[in-house]
């Protein structure tokens, strides 16, 4: 009997395609801009779409049923947004950001003509407003996929929220647990929990995004002079060197969460009608406007009272205590009411390696799960677990997947064939984990291209940098080599069998399922800190992958072998890529980030070469 399969979509911010077959297991998953090169693509992942059938070695034909993530993904009467989702042109695409410049469609006069009520359109409510969009949504999508030779599967949406939570649990390997989201915004929430009753998905509370926490966070970051919905990171690492307290007070009247209406709320300005549209007005002209009123009003707060530059650590360091404090309260609310030992987690918010911890921490919880691409890339696999699961009724048997290696990987004979194309110098080493290692205790820094890519934000060994954890020096000089602006010390990945000597509270700790993917920190024990110190932060955290010889048998090798070298079980693991350039795909895109002269070496599959300017 020939396989089938279903296929996961996410068409929006950080598009992303996820084949799951008939057992409910994940086959392959690839964000859309790991082909198109284009950072955090947003639209529909054509491309995506065709690399995880041929990753799984299926047909089109295999495919019996497409699951969408959101329900509200278009908008009536604006057309020029709705036709982003489905640009193939990358130069055209590439020219949208939608998140960072909020007039770029309209343009000012067309937003202005918005606030005068002879130019509005239609006067529909709210439901009819949703109806619409879904139909549009629905319909649109259908079509795109009929184009590419899809037409003959079933297509079913399902709600944003509820997808972020599917991601989790059919990921956890629990039969029952409390699972909580927490974004932006998506179909109008920007929040949920859910209990898990015999094997099932029961919402049992949803926050309206029109104040969200998700949002808040995302304002500071765009205020202090980076791009929301790529930078928040840059936000969690700056906290750690502001005093919290200093704005703390001034930032918490715009975001509180409220445990008798199970909604966030903030102090308001309270405007007239007439008053609010002046200032709608000034926001146009500043390039400014925004639609959800909590994010206007707290952006002209900001712009009003603070000085970016000189502002930034304060700012962040009491932002990311509120993010922290709004984590742990929501969670605790609902433990209270439905109280559980496992608690799943899902949505960007949890990108925030600190809230987690601090959601761990919380007393009575054993268990915690981050899922592992918890943005709105992981929104497939949700969608896709959603129709199997809640829509075909079948039974979730603990399916928790030890690794997320979900991508293209390559073998030596097609690397070598790409080498020599690019006419890059090499050596093959039948141990390539000995070699690395050495490398890496000589302070070498190397770039591993090996196996299939990660799922997910994280570069989890496959598509990595590596070097050794001992130069606090290194996150200045090797982040200036990448062109990138970090506030954090690089993340470091560690063998298991040697975890609890060097983290805090690992052997019982909640997180030994979460802490295999990056999406968690720990507290450093002291005597590790100076050993670590290119990896431990101001605050004495890191956020570790923990690797097993399971998951990932090369690179446990190479930090075993450096270990022997060293007597450090830990090295430094950066993603594999330029500033702003998505995680490298290909043996490629390898060859061309190493042409760059960032790395001394780049170890792809079994050969290794030796960066020199006349590569």
């Amino acid at each position: 009997m020939a396989k089938t399969y279903i296929l996961g979509l996410h068409i929006g911010h950080d598009a992303t395609a996820t084949l799951i077959n008939d057992r409910g297991e994940i086959e392959a998953a690839i964000a859309e801009e790991r082909m198109t090169r284009v950072k955090y693509h947003m639209g529909f992942p054509f491309q995506s779409i065709e690399e995880v059938v041929r990753v799984a070695g299926a047909a089109k034909r295999d495919i019996t049923a497409v699951a969408l993530s959101t329900e509200y993904m278009l908008f009536p009467d604006n057309e020029e947004y709705n036709d982003i989702f489905f640009l193939k042109d990358l130069e055209e695409i590439n020219q949208y950001d939608i998140f960072n410049k909020p007039n770029q469609l309209k343009g000012k006069w067309g937003t202005i003509k918005d606030l005068i009520p002879g130019f509005k359109k239609g006067g529909r409510s709210l439901e009819e407003i949703q109806k619409l969009s879904k139909q549009m949504s629905l319909e649109r999508q259908k079509a795109a996929l009929k184009d590419i030779g899809l037409g003959h599967a079933e297509v079913l949406s399902f709600n944003h929220h509820t997808c972020h939570a599917a991601s989790a649990f059919y990921c956890s390997g629990k039969q029952e647990a409390l699972m909580i989201t927490m974004d932006g915004a998506g179909d109008g929430d920007c929040a949920t929990a859910s209990i898990i009753e015999n094997g099932k998905i029961k919402v049992i509370s949803r926050a309206s995004s029109e104040v969200s926490p998700g949002r808040f966070y995302s304002e500071i970051t765009g205020f202090c002079g980076f791009k929301r919905l790529r930078h928040e990171g840059k936000i969690t690492g700056l906290a750690a060197y502001g005093d919290s307290d200093k704005y703390y007070k001034a930032l918490k009247k715009f975001i509180r969460f409220n445990p008798k209406t199970e909604q966030f709320e903030y102090d308001s300005d309270n405007l007239s009608g007439l008053s609010r549209k002046w200032v709608t007005l000034q926001r146009i002209l500043k390039n400014r406007f925004t639609s959800p009123l909590h994010v206007a009003e707290f952006y002209d707060f900001l712009d009003q009272n603070f000085d970016a530059k000189n502002d930034m650590q304060d700012l962040s360091a009491a932002a990311q205590r509120i993010l922290e404090e709004l984590g742990v309260e929501y969670t605790k609310h609902f433990l209270s009411k439905y109280p559980n030992k496992n608690v799943l987690l899902a949505g960007g918010v949890f990108a925030n390696v600190r809230v987690n911890q601090e959601i761990a921490e919380i007393p009575g919880v054993e268990f915690i799960y981050i899922h592992q691409n918890m943005g709105d890339g992981g929104l497939s696999a949700g969608a896709a677990f959603l129709y199997h699961y809640e829509y075909k009724g079948n039974k979730y048997n603990g399916y928790a997947p030890s690794n997320v290696y979900f991508g293209p990987g390559y073998t030596n004979e097609e690397i070598e064939k790409e080498l020599i194309a690019e006419g890059v110098a090499f050596e093959k080493h039948v141990n390539i984990e000995e070699v690395c290692a050495q490398l890496l205790f000589e302070g070498k820094v190397i770039g591993r291209f090996n196996g299939r890519m990660e799922y997910g934000p994280r570069a989890l060994g496959n598509r990595t940098i590596m070097a050794r954890p001992t130069d606090k020096n290194i996150n200045d000089w090797l982040n200036k080599k990448l062109k990138r602006t970090e506030f954090m010390p690089f993340a470091p990945s560690m063998i298991q069998e040697k975890a609890a000597e060097v983290l805090e509270n690992y052997s019982n700790g909640p997180s030994k399922y979460a802490d295999n993917f990056m999406t968690i920190t720990y507290n450093v024990k002291p005597e590790w800190q100076e050993k670590t110190q290119a990896t431990t932060h101001i605050d004495g955290t890191a956020r570790p992958q923990v690797v097993t010889s399971e998951a990932n048998p090369s690179y446990h090798k190479i930090i075993s072998e450096y270990y022997k070298l060293s007597g450090i079980p830990v090295i430094i693991n950066t993603s594999f890529n330029m500033h702003e350039e998505p995680i490298v795909t290909t043996p490629n895109d390898a060859i061309r980030s190493f042409q760059q002269g960032c790395l001394d070496y780049l170890a792809i599959g079994n050969y290794l070469c030796e960066f020199k300017k006349d590569n």
